[in-house]
């Protein structure tokens, strides 16, 4: 009778255990993408081979999305301020990579930023693919 009455509680446990795995595992996944601000000079210039496989832009995207990019904003706007993206969908999408971010360095970060029909910006969003 004294298992039985055990078991709740040890799967009570074991979710919390693999609760908190998650959790850290994703903190540490995003670590990374902390704040850094946006640098123009340091956005723009070319990166090294070596330097590809770094999370090389990652640091200052949040600051991009929080600071430098505003509603008003047109595609022509975006792209004179981040320079030219590394992918134009021509759907009212642009996307600037980010580097590898991820806490295990094998997946490539990048930046969408989105447009309306109007022309003016939508969102931006970070995702890993």
């Amino acid at each position: 009778m004294d298992r039985v009455d055990r078991l709740p509680k040890q799967i009570y446990a074991i979710a919390g255990a693999i609760a908190l795995l998650v959790i850290l595992g994703i903190s540490f996944l995003l670590w990374p993408l902390s704040g850094e601000k946006f640098n123009k000079d340091a956005w723009q210039r070319t990166i090294t081979e070596k330097e590809s496989s770094t999370c090389y832009r990652g640091n200052m995207a949040k600051d991009i999305i929080k600071n430098s990019l505003s509603a008003e904003m047109k595609e022509q706007d975006v792209i004179s301020l981040l320079g030219k993206p590394d992918t134009n969908t021509g759907t009212g999408e642009i996307r600037y990579i980010l580097g590898m971010c991820s806490g295990l360095g094998f997946d490539y970060d990048a930046l969408h930023i989105y447009f309306k029909k109007s022309g003016e910006l939508s969102h931006a969003k970070i995702y890993q693919h």
